[in-house]
């Protein structure tokens, strides 16, 4: 039995030609697809990594206009009583509870007051808690 016939050379002509046209559509569309995921994935990493170097220079500002206060608090007025040296403390403590850095879950700054730098148990205490 002959599958090629006189009769069907004109439908096998057009069957094959459409399956050729819907296998090249088909490789095209998953490739082109698979590109345009490796590009987004590139994009995705790309925009992570400045949203992180944006917050880190962010928060290193934040620190250093602190510590700039810091330094002119100290040369203006002089800290000789216990009470002034606490106000300071207490308003950069309120200064810094505004810096925030990443989403409302994640954006906690902690506070020390170094006690032993060489370690240990008392190592440090929270600045609120003075």
């Amino acid at each position: 039995m002959k599958i090629i016939k006189e009769s069907n050379i004109s439908r096998i002509i057009i069957v094959s030609t459409i399956f050729i046209i819907s296998a090249l559509m088909l490789f095209n569309g998953y490739f082109f697809i698979s590109k345009q995921y490796e590009i987004l994935e590139v994009h995705i990493a790309d925009t992570k990594r400045t949203f992180v170097e944006n917050k880190q220079q962010l928060l290193k500002r934040e620190v250093d206009a602190i510590i700039e206060f810091i330094a002119f608090k100290k040369k203006s007025i002089p800290l000789l009583d216990a009470q002034k040296e606490e106000a300071l403390k207490q308003e950069v403590y309120r200064w810094i509870r505004h810096i925030r850095y990443g989403d409302q879950e994640h954006n906690y700054i902690f506070v020390y007051q170094v006690i032993d730098i060489e370690g240990g148990g008392e190592i440090c205490k929270n600045a609120h808690q003075s």
